[in-house]
């Protein structure tokens, strides 16, 4: 049986995921402290929403860029299926006031959404085959 040969875009698109929610995760020791806090108490925020929502999508990151990395499809649907969730629970809990990181992240996913759909993605995930 002939190795799959992993198209660049899979890779760098699974890395990306795997940091940025290493990031994520890291990031939740911040809410311990007590001025973090105080800030997000100060926003209208809930510390144990945000604490809840950086630990689950850290983790679907992480889950996700792992199998992307070893060719399992349902890391790429899990990576292209989760952020419109994810967008939509922010919108309905904290509106649109943090236009900026919202923006980018939409174009995050809209350059997720090409690439991992791209035939030679397609093809990749679907175990060499020809689609």
């Amino acid at each position: 049986m002939r190795a799959r040969k992993r198209p660049t875009s899979v890779t760098v698109i699974a890395w990306f995921e795997i940091v940025t929610s290493g990031n994520i995760l890291f990031k939740v020791i911040y809410y311990a402290k007590p001025e973090f806090r105080q800030l997000l108490e100060a926003s209208g925020r809930s510390v144990a929403t945000n604490v809840l929502w950086g630990i689950v999508g850290g983790v679907i990151g992480l889950v996700s860029g792992i199998a992307m990395l070893k060719g399992l499809n349902w890391g790429r649907l899990l990576c292209l299926c989760y952020p419109p969730v994810s967008i939509a629970l922010t919108l309905l809990l904290y509106g649109f006031h943090r236009s900026k990181f919202f923006i980018v992240g939409v174009m995050i996913y809209i350059a997720e959404l090409v690439f991992l759909t791209r035939p030679a993605a397609s093809t990749f995930f679907a175990g060499g085959r020809e689609l």
